[in-house]
């Protein structure tokens, strides 16, 4: 039997509104984030990181997310950034199978998402990001994210109001 908790996981690529996603989450519903990213080293190149660890352990990156983020947030709901694959969904089901998971998938206009992404304030990892607008192709590919997409519970397009399309999300948190 799941326990009544339910922790959310988001999908999608750099500029679809993912941080904007979960401040209003957060204020409406306060559910907290765990970043993916906050476990990772300061100074090293967070993309090379990750993939580093996915070839040693294809699991251990996003297994030690969700640890830290249970520690982080023993009781509470809780909406965790940001899964790549389809492989680390299925780790995530499996491993949190006591846990209501839910994957959200956040989506909108490339053009849409260039001008989020070009419009960063210009500290390092945004500047890196810049390289995303491109990259998004390729992780695509190399993570598959498209499959991943098509296995989310909910498609939210961040190119138009969120407002009327949570309700049914965060339906226990009203």
């Amino acid at each position: 039997m799941k326990n009544s908790r339910s922790i959310y996981f988001l999908t999608g690529l750099s500029g679809v509104g993912k941080t904007y996603f979960e401040r209003i989450i957060k204020a409406r519903y306060a559910i907290p984030t765990f970043y993916s990213a906050s476990i990772i080293p300061e100074g090293i190149d967070k993309r090379e990181w990750v993939l580093q660890g996915l070839l040693e352990e294809p699991n251990g990156f996003i297994k030690c997310v969700v640890d830290k983020a249970l520690e982080q947030f023993p009781q509470e709901d809780l909406m965790i950034d940001a899964l790549r694959s389809p492989e680390e969904w299925s780790f995530v089901k499996n491993y949190l199978a006591d846990i209501e998971t839910v994957l959200i998938s956040l989506y909108c206009d490339d053009k849409i998402r260039e001008r989020r992404v070009l419009s960063r304030d210009g500290s390092l990892d945004h500047l890196k990001e810049r390289d995303n607008i491109d990259k998004g192709i390729a992780e695509n590919s190399r993570f598959n994210v498209p499959k991943l997409q098509q296995m989310a519970d909910y498609h939210i397009d961040t190119g138009t109001p969120l407002e009327e399309r949570l309700s049914g999300i965060f339906r226990h948190n009203e």
